[in-house]
């Protein structure tokens, strides 16, 4: 675990850990140094120490013995409560062997270290997480005086000095702090500062790692001036609000947009978001048009629905389906003629034809409606709810009334504890690991490995999904594989493709696998859909495929190279000797193995003779008996005895009258028919079945679509169509 250790160990010389590391024969003046020592130890690796064995003398009582393990060591017990208790803590133990063991050296009373290991199978915590270990927590004597400086209250300054004071105070102080702190102000005609922005090095670095999508908002206002607090915000890793800069503005004007978002840009490299959300304010659309035409901009669902109670909310009533219909159109739809049809059912059903609002918003649709906007990246973000809910914690802080000054302080509070939370999860992904319900499934397994533990919750979502899921169609088309996929109970349909190429082997290798619903390119979480098609191509392509494919591989090849031998003779004679070489040599090949598999049955064969008895070795064959009454159709000679006729019991033979009297009170001269029992007069083996009937679990699927009727017994006897064969029997198609 080298790699692991040096991720999360804190950056210091070698000589700095090595002055920490213990050492068989180091000696400690009492066992709570030692303890103390491998504290510090750990602190520096990364890594919490917990109080493990104790041995003491049975003599006199003292404490001989001491050991102290890492607090991954030994796993989980065996939950013996009910199903129906909730679920407990996460796991954190890994079964670490990382120990420190010392004892009691009673000549000189020192403690010495006898073992140690310093093998970690887990990771590491980084450097900014380590205080919240539980054996660092704490505080300092310096930490425990909590000191809130006060205001000094001395002669008041000119507002516009007062300003510009605090602000150069401000940005001097983070450009010492950090020299990739970014900064920017816009002055107006007569140089006055209307416009702020700035990010320090942490926002530049989180908009580099998950800069792609992005949030903008402007609706909160704060500090005497009420300016608005412009922030950019997106998900990072943990799923989590992340700051990527912050701006005062003095309006909402096409011009201040346009120097801010360019701002932006120059702090951020130049690099531009996939797709940028913001409200429906025009002057931020016509903005991004012209600083980011090629950017998807994307409208504030949650602010498409306020408006909509605004013009519409008569609309929104207890009995009323209005919004779970608009909202359908926003989320629900993946084809674009699904969406154009049911919004022209909801403006009929709402007599809603002739409303400006509704016409507008439906001109805006390619950036709030589903079907478009899966086309790009965006992180599963819709909304610019980050930036709401950032605004909450906003207002714990700041006041209307705060300077600009006091409003900079407050703000980088904030900031600081939006990072802390982020340090705790990443804290908390190294300490517990993620609760798996299928335990034994290889594809969680790997990438409970990879992913933080909300991504990888939502991953298991979508394989709780692919469960639920049954393949339509399988077919190969040209070099792809597409798989119709459909949830069971619904009627949707999603196409699953993948590319499939062959290795230097001839082995298939599956890639570009992608849905119809474009989750994947758009949230960044392979869906449930291509998770069971891709389940389905592994198991179900067969050596047919293979066989094509490598003809496609190799025919453009040889295809070349006889274009090229034919230019010259000597080549022409080198490509021919060498071609019929490689065919002798390749029906070899096919030779040897149909041999050997031949060979090898019959000295099974042999092999099981000699065992038998040694003198049927040299057997020819059995002798075939010649006989001179040739028995047609191979049936048994019946003895004389079961020729006889035997006499129907209780079934009157039919007569039939030819002019003859017979005696007799039941002759009366008319022919008597027998009453037979209702026979199925069509009969057809199962290889006659229809193949058009289908029969639930019974089949295979195959790479061209087809169905292999496969099915067991039980299964057959209880379909409904077998049992409606039975009894309403069918001629077969051929006849």
């Amino acid at each position: 675990m080298e790699e692991d250790r040096v991720e999360g160990s804190i950056e210091h010389s070698e000589e700095f850990v090595n002055e920490f590391t213990p050492c068989v024969g180091m000696e400690f003046e009492s066992e709570d140094a030692a303890y103390r020592f491998y504290c510090e130890y750990g602190r520096i690796l990364g890594f919490c120490v917990r109080k493990d064995y104790i041995s003491k003398s049975k003599r006199d009582g003292v404490m001989i013995n001491r050991k102290f393990v890492c607090s991954k060591e030994g796993v989980k017990g065996v939950d013996k409560r009910t199903q129906t208790t909730s679920l407990g803590r996460l796991e954190t133990r890994t079964n670490c062997k990382a120990f420190l063991y010392i004892s009691l050296d009673r000549a000189s009373l020192k403690w010495t270290v006898k073992r140690f290991d310093e093998t970690h199978n887990h990771l590491l915590h980084i450097p900014e997480t380590v205080h919240m270990m539980r054996n660092q927590r704490g505080l300092t004597e310096s930490q425990g005086i909590t000191v809130e400086i006060a205001e000094a209250t001395g002669l008041p300054l000119k507002l516009s000095h007062d300003l510009i004071r605090a602000l150069l105070r401000y940005f001097q102080k983070q450009t010492i702090d950090n020299p990739y702190f970014f900064h920017g102000m816009q002055l107006d005609v007569d140089e006055m500062i209307t416009n702020i922005f700035w990010a320090d090095h942490e926002m530049i670095r989180d908009y580099e790692l998950f800069g792609d999508t992005l949030s903008f908002d402007t609706t909160f206002r704060t500090n005497k001036e009420f300016r608005p607090l412009a922030i950019f915000t997106g998900f990072n890793h943990f799923r989590m609000t992340v700051i990527f800069g912050v701006a005062l503005m003095y309006d909402e004007t096409i011009p201040s947009f346009v120097w801010l978002f360019e701002k932006f840009l120059e702090a951020m490299s130049g690099k531009k978001p996939f797709t940028f959300f913001t409200d429906q304010d025009q002057a931020m659309a016509n903005a991004i048009s012209q600083v980011m035409p090629d950017v998807k901009h994307g409208l504030c669902t949650f602010h498409i629905n306020q408006n909509a109670m605004k013009h519409l909310g008569y609309l929104y009533g207890k009995e009323s389906t209005f919004a779970s219909d608009f909202n359908a159109c926003m989320f629900l739809y993946e084809d674009e003629k699904e969406l154009e049809e049911a919004w022209d059912s909801l403006l009929k059903s709402y007599n809603l034809k002739d409303n400006e609002w509704m016409n507008k918003t439906w001109e805006l649709r390619r950036k709030w409606a589903h079907v478009y906007m899966k086309l790009s990246y965006n992180a599963g973000m819709r909304s610019t709810q980050l930036s709401e809910s950032l605004n909450a914690k906003l207002k714990k802080h700041l006041k209307s009334n705060l300077r600009l000054d006091q409003f900079l302080t407050q703000l980088d509070k904030v900031v600081f504890d939006k990072r802390y939370n982020e340090k705790e999860a990443a804290h908390g992904s190294r300490e517990e690991m993620v609760r798996l319900k299928y335990p034994s499934c290889p594809m969680l397994l790997h990438v409970s490995k990879l992913y933080t533990p909300p991504i990888f919750d939502l991953f298991h979502k979508e394989l709780d999904i692919s469960l639920g899921c049954k393949v339509i169609q399988l077919k190969l088309v040209g070099d792809e594989i597409r798989c119709v996929i459909q949830k069971h109970g619904q009627e949707r349909e999603y196409v699953v493709l993948a590319s499939v190429e062959l290795d230097a082997l001839g082995a298939k290798t599956f890639g570009g696998v992608r849905c119809s619903c474009r989750k994947f390119e758009s949230f960044g979480i392979l869906c449930g859909h291509a998770i069971k098609g891709k389940e389905v191509m592994v198991e179900e392509t067969d050596r047919k495929f293979v066989i094509s494919a490598r003809y496609r591989h190799l025919c453009p090849k040889m295809v070349t190279l006889a274009a090229r031998s034919s230019e010259d003779d000597e080549a022409y004679r080198l490509v021919e000797d060498t071609i019929t070489s490689l065919g002798v040599q390749v029906e070899n090949i096919f030779l040897s193995k149909h041999s050997h598999d031949a060979s090898s049955s019959g000295a099974d064969i042999d092999m099981g003779i000699d065992s038998i008895n040694p003198i049927l070795k040299n057997v020819k064959g059995l002798k075939k008996k010649f006989t001179d009454r040739a028995r047609k159709g191979g049936r048994r000679l019946k003895p004389w005895y079961e020729k006889l006729k035997k006499r129907a019991k209780g079934v009157p033979q039919p007569q039939f009258s030819q002019g003859v009297e017979q005696s007799g009170s039941k002759d009366d001269g008319t022919p008597y028919y027998p009453q037979t029992a209702h026979l199925l007069t069509q009969a057809s083996s199962s290889s006659q079945i229809s193949e058009d009937m289908e029969f639930g679990q019974a089949g295979h699927i195959t790479i061209d679509g087809s169905i292999q009727i496969a099915m067991e017994t039980e299964s057959f006897f209880h379909n409904e169509g077998f049992i409606d064969f039975i009894i309403n029997p069918q001629p077969p198609s051929h006849y």
